[in-house]
């Protein structure tokens, strides 16, 4: 939970972030990072999720979309080595994969 990124993916690509559009979508998205601090029972300023109003967005290279279900096995492979999955064990236990 430092904000550099997520499991082996580091830098600005991989930051946790989340985009409001109004003032409406900033309160849900801040309900949303109180919300999952209390499950995980940390302090939400430990997340280390930033709040930005949205902008320019770039869409990632076709070979990045869907990737996961386009290459199940090198996907596979890579949440098992990065260590993504008993990561998510340890912080959600029965919930790690309640929604996919």
């Amino acid at each position: 939970m430092d904000g550099k990124g997520q499991f082996c993916d580091r830098g600005d690509s991989y930051r946790p972030v989340i985009f409001f559009e109004n003032s409406a979508e900033e309160e849900i998205s801040k309900q949303a990072i109180f919300s999952a601090s209390k499950e995980l029972m940390v302090p939400a300023e430990n997340l280390k999720v930033e709040l930005k109003p949205r902008s320019q967005f770039w869409i990632a290279e076709e070979y990045h979309q869907d990737f996961a279900n386009n290459n199940e096995l090198k996907y596979k492979f890579y949440r098992f080595s990065c260590g993504r999955d008993k990561r998510l064990d340890q912080l959600w236990g029965d919930k790690a994969r309640s929604l996919k």
